[in-house]
């Protein structure tokens, strides 16, 4: 979805055709649609621009990733398409839409793609957001390629790596005072492993300049049903490797720790039920942090959603 000058919004949305075998969906045709919406008068108005579909044979059809990026207000669509159901190759599409039509470009054949996400601003040189490719690597990780915004002619990739299964992603600005917007991606795998990779400007590339695998058994679970009311009562399930003091903290969606009124150590050991009253923390309604640390850089959180 992406806002026009004249204040119109363009929507890509989805076209398929199917049918029932029995219980079982089966689509035999998939494809895209770009949707032209609008207001007037009093209500919102749509008109279909332009739109597609593609035959689906033995399982191989369109594979239902994509993004959209911003190429200096000229707007593209990357979509893939499935070559084989069996290797789970995939024809990478770019289509042209800044003329209100799915204008193909160019084909490129990738391996297995998982997800295709695009950045909200640059991360390299240019004033162009990047995107990435995700796939599948050994041992139940992901390969993230980082690829220029720039798709007018051809694909552009910085770099690649191998991470955590990938969660998400995010453009966290300049942190080293190098004038390039740094990148962060992580995945927490359990409550027991967490990972995250930091990306910055090397030498004109990009390259993964920290990578931190963590694991512990300390464990923190919600035992209250979420949303809780900021007067009530939280209760959490801990379990700790090991008996000594342990630190209870909120922290708000920006990382700032909360002050509480009262105590936040606590002497805890193996697996027991605690009691945290919201009401002794400056909170509002939202999503909070709660964050339990021990020696030896042991840490565990979960997310608590006030209301």
């Amino acid at each position: 979805c992406y806002t026009t000058p004249n204040k119109e919004l363009r929507l890509i949305c989805r076209r398929y055709f199917w049918h029932y075998e029995g219980k079982n969906q089966v689509i035999t045709r998939d494809g895209y649609r770009l949707v032209r919406v609008w207001w007037e008068s009093n209500s919102f108005q749509s008109q279909v621009l332009d739109e597609f579909t593609t035959d689906i044979q033995n399982g191989a059809g369109l594979y239902w990733v994509g993004t959209l990026l911003n190429n200096q207000d000229k707007h593209s669509w990357i979509g893939a398409t499935l070559i084989n159901s069996d290797v789970w190759a995939t024809n990478l599409t770019i289509y042209d839409i800044s003329h209100d039509r799915l204008e193909k470009k160019f084909v490129t054949r990738k391996d297995e793609i998982i997800k295709i996400l695009s950045f909200n601003r640059s991360i390299n040189s240019d004033s162009i957001p990047e995107w990435c490719i995700i796939g599948p690597a050994a041992n139940n990780t992901h390969r993230v390629h980082i690829y220029s915004g720039d798709v007018q002619n051809s694909l552009k990739e910085f770099t690649n790596y191998v991470t955590c299964p990938y969660l998400s992603s995010a453009s966290i600005g300049d942190r080293n005072g190098e004038h390039i917007n740094d990148l962060v991606v992580s995945r927490e795998t359990s409550f027991t492993k967490t990972c995250f990779a930091i990306l910055k400007n090397d030498t004109s590339l990009l390259s993964v300049s920290e990578l931190i695998s963590q694991q512990t058994n300390l464990l923190i679970t919600l035992v209250s049903p979420m949303p809780v009311s900021k007067d009530k009562t939280l209760q959490l399930k801990v379990s700790v490797p090991q008996t000594g003091n342990y630190t209870l903290s909120f922290y708000d969606i920006l990382g700032m720790k909360l002050p509480s009124k009262s105590a936040e150590r606590f002497q805890l050991s193996g697996e027991q039920i605690l009691f945290v009253n919201i009401g002794d923390y400056a909170v509002s309604s939202g999503v909070y942090t709660l964050r339990l640390e021990g020696g030896q850089g042991l840490v565990a959180q979960c997310s608590v959603v006030i209301e």
